[in-house]
């Protein structure tokens, strides 16, 4: 298993992926607690559209299952709402992804 790797505090290198729905390329990975790197099982959002994968046993991003999804907390599903929605308004407005992400 390849395990992530800290960057800065709270950022983890991990395997390079591209986002299945939006195909943004992605090598980091944070959590959102704080508490610890991602590991296999974990769900992970993708800054650019806000779609959900989890962590397989190689920490490369695998697409959520429904029943996955059906089961995460209400806080992390209204998370993911609030990423979305930023994102659509961002775009609509002309912001990069650098000027969403990176002030």
């Amino acid at each position: 298993m390849s395990h992530p790797r800290p960057l800065k505090e709270g950022e983890y290198v991990v395997p390079h992926g591209v986002c299945v729905v939006c195909g943004h390329h992605f090598d980091l990975a944070s959590n959102a607690t704080g508490e610890r790197g991602p590991q296999p099982g974990d769900a992970s959002v993708c800054v650019e559209c806000g779609d959900v994968t989890f962590f397989d046993e190689e920490m490369r991003r695998r697409p959520a299952t429904p029943e996955e999804l059906a089961e995460m907390p209400e806080d992390a599903k209204r998370a993911i709402a609030a990423i979305k929605l930023t994102n659509k308004i961002a775009k609509a407005t002309g912001m990069t992804y650098s000027e969403r992400f990176h002030k």
